[in-house]
């Protein structure tokens, strides 16, 4: 994965009011940083806390809330190594608990990270974030991208086939009961492992993150037209199951083969929102409003667009959508997954 920086110069060329400034906004998918993330997400130079958070959300937009997504970091030194992750949930509380009273709620809940593989011994460590979290713990984001040419799943990636593991159903089972979400980040190879996985557990919420990342690099490049046809026969295998959720955004990884970063100048909303159609429409024909939601993916996706123009794009993006549909994308589908 190739490193980038934030430059906010750059950033900055593509100056652009706020548009319909008044639409109450939840931001599912944000990563507060304390340092430089670990290889698995895009590099950053340099870390992403309460006040860089509340920053780029006081930019124009009307964000009501965020959700703080695991970045594997801050995991306690030591004691148990199953329950060292509960760190991070213990750390984000503090942070959250910070934010002055008058400001945009920043981390208003959180998801961590379990490794489910253990089977049923996970209850604890989920325990111990609901604990930690003080009301704030949602969900586990567990890792299960896999490429079958094994050329773009990058670091820290999953063997293939976790996602119809025993053992590890065995630990996903551990979710529902205590009332907790899965966040999936799979590419789109795991999409009919996920909707395998939505059918056998109707009860847990699945949240796909990032439109299931397909990638249109390395050996896929230029294929787009057969890849895109195979993601969004995969994002068709979600319809049937009301427990999937989707995550519309992270389009500016690498992955997607836009070369956002390369530019003179950085891509307008208008531009993004054309680049973004194609993915847009496929997820609400299959799935409809209200099991989509809009979300930034800040600060990994800031090396390639502003705060303010992404939310820009999206809002172009839903442009003839209806009132109650436009709730669902940017507010209602968000606070009802997550119980804000």
């Amino acid at each position: 994965m190739s490193a980038h920086l934030i430059r906010e110069d750059w950033l900055a060329l593509a100056n652009e009011d706020v548009l319909d400034p008044a639409l109450p906004i939840v931001d599912p998918h944000l990563h507060l940083m304390l340092e430089c993330p670990v290889p698995i997400f895009t590099p950053l130079d340099k870390p992403y806390l309460v006040a860089d958070g509340l920053a780029e959300i006081e930019t124009g937009h009307n964000i009501l809330a965020t959700i703080h997504v695991e970045v594997r970091q801050c995991y306690r030194t030591e004691g148990p190594e199953h329950l060292r992750p509960v760190g991070e949930t213990e750390w984000i509380t503090s942070l959250a608990e910070s934010v002055p009273a008058g400001r945009p709620k920043l981390s208003t809940v959180s998801v961590g990270f379990a490794e489910l593989a253990m089977g049923a011994g996970v209850e604890e460590v989920l325990r111990a974030h609901i604990e930690a979290g003080r009301g704030r713990f949602r969900g586990v984001r567990n890792m299960a991208h896999s490429d079958p040419y094994g050329t773009v799943a990058g670091v820290y990636a999953p063997r293939p086939g976790l996602l119809r593991d025993a053992k590890w159903r065995e630990g996903f089972a551990q979710l529902a009961p205590l009332g907790l979400s899965y966040d999936a980040f799979q590419f789109r190879f795991q999409l009919p492992d996920i909707a395998d996985l939505a059918a056998a557990f109707p009860e847990t919420t699945i949240i796909v993150n990032h439109l299931s990342t397909p990638s249109f690099i390395g050996p896929y490049a230029g294929k787009r037209d057969e890849v895109f046809s195979e993601w969004a026969a995969g994002i068709k295998l979600l319809a049937p199951y009301p427990n999937v959720k989707m995550k519309i955004g992270g389009i500016g990884a690498d992955r997607f083969g836009f070369d956002l970063y390369n530019r003179e100048l950085p891509a307008s909303s208008a531009e993004l929102a054309t680049l973004f159609r194609p993915f847009f429409d496929t997820c609400i024909e299959a799935m409809g409003t209200s099991r989509c939601m809009f979300e930034s993916n800040f600060p990994i996706d800031k090396p390639f667009y502003s705060y303010r123009v992404i939310w820009n794009a999206y809002k172009r993006l839903a442009e003839g959508a209806s009132a109650d549909e436009k709730a669902d994308l940017f507010r209602r589908t968000a606070e009802q997954t997550y119980r804000i």
